[in-house]
């Protein structure tokens, strides 16, 4: 944010800046098509957005470092 005062941004425009900044770090979960899934060893333990999966709206999987495996939501954890 100091540089962009230093470049001569006002202070609500260096705001909107970080706060750009910040939700882009913040996409966590990469969207991936089924065909361009990683390989499951590659990424263990990982949480992906696959967004041709189910009926075509997409869903979560997870990697058990041998296969992408499906997440349903709605339930409550056990």
């Amino acid at each position: 944010m100091a540089t962009n005062l230093a470049q001569g941004k006002n202070g609500r425009q260096a705001v909107g800046a970080a706060i750009d900044a910040a939700a882009a770090a913040a996409q966590l979960v990469p969207a991936y098509t089924k065909a361009q899934l990683p390989a499951a060893a590659t990424m263990p333990n990982r949480i992906v957005f696959v967004s041709d999966a189910a009926t075509g709206s997409g869903q979560l999987a997870y990697s058990n470092g041998t296969a992408w495996k499906s997440v349903t939501l709605g339930g409550v954890p056990a």
